[in-house]
């Protein structure tokens, strides 16, 4: 029997969409997020510390991902992400970090 991949996603664009994802992520019922997001913009914002209130009640695991990133980068990260468990991932950012998160 073949393998089966199962991969419920749920997409959303908007700036600050950030103070909803407590409501989006509930239906999920999540327990350990990763939040994927890019090297210091957004962790330099005023709104990291609020999005980081709104998740509070999650275990959270942050990677930051740079502008551009090689594959054998993406690989690595892989290899270490690999080694820990989560119920969903949530990328903050632009291409580069959404396209990691995916």
């Amino acid at each position: 029997m073949p393998d089966f991949y199962w991969n419920p996603t749920k997409r959303w664009i908007e700036a600050g969409g950030f103070k909803i994802l407590s409501q989006v992520l509930a239906p999920f019922s999540p327990r350990h997020l990763l939040i994927v997001q890019g090297e210091k913009s957004f962790r330099n914002s005023p709104f990291y510390a609020e999005m980081r209130n709104r998740v509070s009640a999650y275990s959270i695991q942050e990677v930051s991902v740079r502008a551009n990133p090689t594959v054998s980068q993406v690989e690595e990260l892989v290899i270490f992400l690999k080694k820990k468990s989560f119920d969903s991932v949530v990328g903050i950012g632009g291409g580069s970090v959404l396209d990691v998160a995916k």
